[in-house]
């Protein structure tokens, strides 16, 4: 629980984890409309800007197309996923920390022994 404590007291770590969890419940919100969307966007007579709108105007029907309890759901879900991608960033981080030095320790360790065969 301090390991996520600390990894979310970081402001890019928390932003990636309410990014994602504000992505995901816009998914959540679109996906009962996805025939909806595919078509708009699919048609050329609209322009950008309306597009858009409509997407936009989209997210609020959570409020409306969920119950209550899925509504709850679907937000913890989120958050659980913001939290998710901010610990596998965090990880994928510290692996590559690792790599790099060890990667570094090799090169010394291949760079000395080019150099006592040359003696």
């Amino acid at each position: 629980m301090k390991t996520l404590q600390r990894i979310l007291s970081r402001p890019k770590y928390f932003f990636v984890s309410i990014v994602s969890a504000i992505v995901v419940v816009v998914i959540a919100t679109w996906l009962p409309n996805f025939g909806l969307i595919a078509s708009v966007l699919g048609n050329s007579t609209l322009g950008l800007f309306q597009k858009v709108s409509l997407l936009l105007s989209l997210v609020g029907s959570f409020q409306t197309n969920f119950t209550l309890i899925s509504q709850v759901i679907t937000i913890i879900t989120a958050v659980l996923v913001g939290v998710q991608m901010s610990l596998f960033i965090y990880l994928l981080r510290q692996r590559m920390e690792v790599q790099k030095s060890v990667g570094m320790s090799f090169a010394g360790i291949l760079s000395s022994m080019l150099g006592i065969g040359c003696a």
